[in-house]
């Protein structure tokens, strides 16, 4: 298959891109929220 630096290289690009999508999610949601009171503010 592969050795082991490869595999553990491989190991950690998926780690970190994954953190990537759930900083992103975590973002999203943040700027919903803030758009959110935004509103409830303006009322």
């Amino acid at each position: 298959m592969c050795d082991e630096s490869e595999c553990k290289f491989l190991v950690e690009i998926l780690n970190t891109s994954n953190s990537f999508l759930i900083a992103g999610e975590k973002t999203i949601v943040a700027l919903k929220y803030m758009r959110n009171l935004e509103k409830m503010i303006k009322k």
